[in-house]
């Protein structure tokens, strides 16, 4: 699958915020953009972050457990009046 261009830029983007030096360990942010793109129906940036919270020394558990989580947040979040959203 090509992605286009846009996307691509913000994976770019994302990818060198969670790669940067911070308070918070880069496998928790790989973890936490994972659950982000979870949240937002994108599975393309779902598996690229995946793959670099692996990398990062993520296991299989872990990855499962944030997924699972991000679900749920937007199963919870997601209701016909748009009560929750922010747009």
């Amino acid at each position: 699958m090509k992605v286009p261009r846009p996307v691509q830029d913000k994976m770019i983007d994302v990818g060198a915020l969670v790669l940067r030096d911070g308070a918070v360990e880069n496998k928790e942010k790989a973890l936490v953009a994972m659950s982000c793109a979870v949240a937002s129906f994108c599975t393309h940036c779902r598996g690229e972050f995946a793959t670099l919270a692996r990398k990062l020394g993520a296991t299989q558990a872990e990855i499962d457990e944030v997924e699972a989580i991000a679900r749920r947040v937007r199963q919870r979040c997601e209701n016909g009046t748009a009560l929750y959203r922010l747009s």
